[in-house]
């Protein structure tokens, strides 16, 4: 066969680094800047944020900057 296909175990979490946003000007998005780190690797990062009032977190895909171990979501205005 031209094609394998190997199935990793993933036991372990990954490690999520990132600087708490202290304030926020109002009418502004918010940018998140997070480092995330596996032992089997990272395809997708999801920021959750709720806004005031709201009953469920909202989910926003952050995207990876390129050859870095970072990814960056934003919190709209």
């Amino acid at each position: 066969s031209e094609y394998s296909i190997e199935i990793l175990s993933d036991a372990t979490h990954p490690t999520i680094e990132h600087y708490p946003v202290k304030t926020a000007e109002a009418g502004f998005d918010i940018e998140i800047k997070a480092k995330v780190v596996d032992n089997v690797g990272v395809d997708t990062v999801y920021l959750l944020y709720k806004p005031v009032g709201a009953l469920s977190p909202i989910s926003v895909e952050m995207t990876p900057i390129e050859q870095t171990l970072f990814y960056v979501g934003t919190i709209p205005a």
